[in-house]
């Protein structure tokens, strides 16, 4: 391996790194994560050049409706929904082929965990003064 090729490597790392430490830093400013998120039932991991993008299926247990999400530069969209989780796998099959097809590594993530960020309460800012 030439350094060259090391030095991309080690490039796109930290660029991943930087990317979660900030996504990490964004949701600790805005208090406590929700941890009872979403498991998606789907979840498709693509990089390319240390971009990263994922394709992920969430479905509603009572219901079993399911939404396609892809995000892109950090901001979810919807990019389809079904009655049936089969048929939301139909849009990330189809973006992650895209995806593929324009020489980006994507990988299926056997387990994920989906956490959003909730408002900082009173009681959270006002726990923080006193650390000063």
């Amino acid at each position: 391996m030439s350094y060259k090729n090391v030095f991309v490597s080690l490039k796109a790392m930290m660029q991943v790194m930087a990317f979660f430490i900030l996504s990490l830093a964004i949701s600790t400013a805005f208090g406590a994560t929700d941890v009872a998120s979403s498991q998606p039932s789907k979840f498709v991991l693509c990089k390319n050049h240390g971009q990263v993008r994922s394709i992920r299926v969430e479905v509603a247990d009572e219901t079993s409706n399911c939404r396609a999400f892809y995000t892109k530069s950090g901001s979810d969209r919807v990019v389809g929904t079904g009655q049936r989780p089969e048929n939301c796998d139909r849009f990330v099959d189809n973006i992650k082929s895209n995806l593929e097809d324009a020489s980006w590594q994507c990988r299926s993530v056997a387990q994920a965990m989906i956490l959003r960020p909730q408002p900082a309460t009173e009681n959270a800012a006002s726990s923080d003064s006193l650390i000063e």
